[in-house]
Formats: structure tokens, C-alpha cells, sequence
């Protein structure tokens, strides 16, 4: 991981530098570098428990954690993307934040935002248009959601569930719900379709043998 967060820096210093027109003088040392193979993290957690996370994101302490985690479940938002929401890059109307670029691929992200988001949002108090999305007590500092967070994982019996997993957890119900890989891929923002192909492959395999089998009725 650590080498992939120096290879995503030396390439956005390279693309800097050509955008400028400058060329950049050095190559990036960690080009020629093999990443360790890693076990690749499945994540399957029952409706029920996600529904029974969402309800004790509605009474946390913290008053938009509802909101914060819904997104991230309806979206497939990392957490960084969450935390750069601002009122003025967030259109409720169109149902899209327009958040920037994506240090890891270097293309701008647009987030999808369901109707329940939208509903959602409407209800937070909304400073003014430079303000986050998910702010604390200080409307342009990110809320820090990991002592919450803790706690409502644990009160949900889902103890080892990361914050990032809800990123997972909406990659598995966009395919369930009929989506293909490349649509998922460029809903959660992946640049390289072949990462979700990996990880739910076996999801999209299961939607497209339904298809064939519907497709096939009346064959003989």
C-alpha cells in the first residue's frame, strides 16, 4: 500500500509537470517496482445488519451519520470523497457531487446520489456554499467519524467492519441489482475495470446466467 501511495505521487508530479509544459526530469523510481500480491478482502454482510447499521446511524451522537453512511452505502463514495463534499460542489437538484479529482486515477469524480440521499441531505442545516457536507462543530473541518463509527459497528455486531467496507458493500448490490462491471466500475470511480471483476466477478457471473436462462425459454 505504501508503494502504491509513492507511485500515485510520483505520477501526479510527472503529470504536473507536463501540464505545465515542462518536462519533469526524473522517472518515477518505483515504475519498475512489483507490488507484494495481497489478499484480496470479500466483504458480505446481511441486509439485515446493514439495515440495522443504518438505524443506529439515525440516533448517533454525531447527527449526520445517518446521512454519512447512506451515502457511502448508495454511492460507493470513499471516505476521503465524502469528507471533500461541500454545498457548493453538491447539486441536489441534479443529484451529483462534483467533488474534484481522484489522486489514484487522476480523473474527475462525479458521485451519484439516490433520491434517499438527496432527501437526506435537504434536512441538514446548510452554511454557507464553501461549507462541508459532513462537517463538524467547525463547518469547514471534516467530521472525524472514527469514535462513532466504532461504536455503531460494534452495537450492530459487526465488529471488524471497516468504514471502507460500505464502499464494497454498494459495489456487491450495484451487480446484484443487475449492473454490469464496467457501470459499477465507473459509478465507484475504478479506472481499470479488471479490480471489481475480481472481487465480484461471481456476482455479475450469477446476473448473467439468469439472463441466458431467461433469454432461453422456449428454446428446444
Amino acid at each position: 500500500r505504501e508503494l502504491g501511495d509513492l507511485k500515485a505521487i510520483y505520477n501526479w508530479a510527472i503529470r504536473e509537470k507536463r501540464r505545465s509544459g515542462v518536462p519533469p526530469g526524473f522517472e518515477s523510481p518505483a515504475a519498475g517496482i512489483r507490488k507484494l500480491p495481497e489478499e484480496t478482502r470479500r466483504v458480505h454482510v446481511p441486509e439485515q445488519k446493514i439495515q440495522e447499521l443504518l438505524t443506529l446511524a439515525k440516533v448517533s451522537t454525531y447527527r449526520r451519520m445517518y446521512g454519512l453512511v447512506l451515502t457511502a452505502l448508495a454511492s460507493g463514495a470513499r471516505k476521503n470523497e465524502l469528507r471533500r463534499m461541500r454545498w457548493d460542489n453538491t447539486d441536489l437538484d441534479k443529484g451529483i457531487a462534483e467533488i474534484g479529482t481522484d489522486h489514484k486515477t487522476g480523473r474527475h469524480r462525479t458521485l451519484i446520489l439516490s433520491p434517499d440521499v438527496v432527501s437526506t441531505l435537504r434536512r441538514y442545516q446548510q452554511h454557507r456554499p464553501d461549507a462541508l457536507v459532513f462537517c463538524g462543530a467547525d463547518p469547514y473541518s471534516a467530521y472525524d467519524e472514527r469514535r462513532e463509527w466504532r461504536r455503531l459497528r460494534v452495537n450492530a455486531g459487526l465488529p471488524d467492519l471497516h468504514f471502507h467496507d460500505l464502499r464494497h458493500i454498494a459495489a456487491a448490490r450495484m451487480l446484484k441489482a443487475g449492473s454490469s462491471t464496467l457501470a459499477a466500475s465507473q459509478v465507484l470511480g475504478h479506472a481499470d475495470t479488471r479490480m471489481i471483476a475480481r472481487r465480484y466477478g461471481s456476482l455479475e457471473t450469477n446476473e448473467l446466467k439468469a439472463v441466458v436462462m431467461r433469454a432461453a425459454v422456449g428454446l428446444k
